[in-house]
């Protein structure tokens, strides 16, 4: 068949538009009457423009074909291969279930690539896989307990081939979901026994500082308070320090504990409460040049960081733990804070932990953002 250019094309169906007969068209353009009727089949009512594009995706779709073909036949050789090398099924389905693993194709293609029938392991593979995925969020939630879905899946699940709505149907069908919802109190769990170890504090620099008291009671109804302190820039737990009373005394050792390992507040933020005004703490601040920052009376949104992290707080361990004395408090805490810090996801933070995004995130832009 003989080639012709758009701008060709293009005046030959105009000429058969305008009633020219098909033999002087043959002749004016040197082709068949059966070559005429193909082009008007192919391109009837396109200028030249469009019949320039239409050619080159044809062209497009003829490379594309054949590379197609290329390599569906290379996958014929390879699963032939596969299977004189490997005839048994059991081992050809293991293969089966790495590929869809670590490459994440689906079950039919990854058995076609090894040979086997498109329904081959299918059932056996899947409730493997869900078993195995029920065991890590278990594991997961007996060191996070107050943790739901999205923080299990955001820690450990969002890297996996599976997706998001599969893990979460998952998680539905196992029963994970937190204990407390619907008006039913919790049952507060043991202290685990990794809290009778000593944990070494994380710590990361900071400019701006967050500052609260928050109260709790032991078992048996013993009350004592919390004194948390959070950097704003990256939500790290600074401290929580229980205490059997609030006073500045207690606020001021602190602070000085946090100043003597290197750190160094530029500004702190308080409510009002009279430990945060008393002379002892007005002081201190003044002594390393920081400045005070108060929030309005009675509007917790003012201090809306440190309300957020009490109420974390109290949702992953307080409400979680049994705790007797202030000893078991005190390695609690530690222990948390420790895994809050290092690798509890964080939703202001896009996922990461404090540390995590204090590594990645420089704090000059941070302040862009």
């Amino acid at each position: 068949m003989k080639s012709m250019s758009s701008l060709k094309i293009a005046r030959l169906l105009r000429d058969h538009e305008d009633g020219i007969s098909l033999k002087e068209i043959a002749r004016r353009y040197g082709i068949t009457i059966g070559h005429i009727g193909f082009l008007t089949r192919q391109y009837s009512g396109l200028d030249a423009r469009w019949i320039e594009t239409i050619r080159r995706l044809e062209h497009q779709l003829t490379i594309m074909t054949s590379r197609v073909e290329k390599l569906s036949s290379y996958i014929d050789i390879s699963r032939q291969v596969i299977k004189r090398m490997q005839p048994a099924q059991r081992p050809r389905s293991v293969m089966a279930a790495t590929l869809r693993a670590n490459f994440g194709i689906p079950h039919i293609a990854a058995n076609r690539i090894v040979g086997l029938s498109p329904s081959a392991g299918s059932g056996k593979v899947a409730a493997t896989a869900d078993a195995n995925l029920i065991a890590d969020m278990k594991r997961y939630f007996e060191q996070n307990p107050g943790q739901g879905f999205h923080k299990v899946f955001n820690a450990i699940l969002k890297d996996q081939p599976n997706s998001r709505k599969a893990c979460w149907l998952t998680y539905k069908a196992a029963k994970l979901e937190l204990p407390g919802r619907g008006g039913k109190s919790a049952p507060k769990l043991p202290t685990p026994a990794r809290v009778r170890k000593h944990m070494q504090a994380q710590t990361a620099p900071n400019d701006m500082w967050s500052m609260d008291f928050m109260a709790d009671g032991l078992f048996r109804g013993k009350r004592y308070w919390i004194l948390n302190i959070i950097d704003d820039f990256n939500r790290e737990a600074l401290l929580t320090h229980p205490v059997v009373r609030q006073t500045t005394s207690v606020v001021v050792r602190c602070l000085e504990r946090l100043h003597s390992s290197g750190r160094v507040p530029k500004a702190i933020r308080t409510d009002n409460g009279s430990v945060f005004k008393a002379s002892e703490y007005v002081a201190w601040m003044k002594r390393i040049g920081a400045q005070r920052v108060y929030g309005r009376p009675y509007v917790s949104a003012d201090n809306s960081l440190i309300e957020r992290f009490n109420g974390t707080l109290r949702k992953e361990v307080l409400d979680r733990y049994e705790l007797h004395n202030m000893i078991e408090v005190s390695r609690m805490l530690e222990d948390w804070r420790t895994r809050y810090n290092l690798s509890r996801p964080h939703y202001s933070l896009g996922g990461l932990s404090p540390l995590q995004y204090s590594a990645l995130v420089k704090p000059e832009l941070a302040m862009q953002m």
